[in-house]
């Protein structure tokens, strides 16, 4: 899960970037888990693996909304700024002719 998180947000995220039903549906399936099988008496390793994961999993599925909402602001931002007179006015040299 954190090697496809990488892979997601480095080689893969012009074509995957706004693709994040992957840890809702990880996250749902453990939940599941958990609440079947999940003693609190007898607490296993297969539990706390599953709780592990679980965690893991919702801290992945927010870091990825973050980064998605930050990713799309940036890019609003610096649209804004080319063409609301910040630097395509000032390094345009079609504006500086005479005429």
């Amino acid at each position: 899960m954190i090697l496809w998180f990488i892979v997601e947000k480095s080689v893969l995220d012009k074509y995957v970037r706004y693709i994040l039903t992957i840890y809702p549906m990880i996250i749902v399936a453990l939940t599941g888990n958990i609440t079947k099988n999940y003693d609190p008496a007898a607490s296993s390793r297969n539990a706390i693996f599953i709780a592990v994961l679980l965690g893991l999993a919702c801290l992945l599925f927010v870091l990825g909304v973050l980064l998605v909402v930050w990713e799309a602001l940036q890019k609003a931002f610096l649209q804004r700024l080319w063409t609301e007179g910040g630097v395509k006015k000032k390094c345009n040299p079609i504006c500086n002719l005479p005429g």
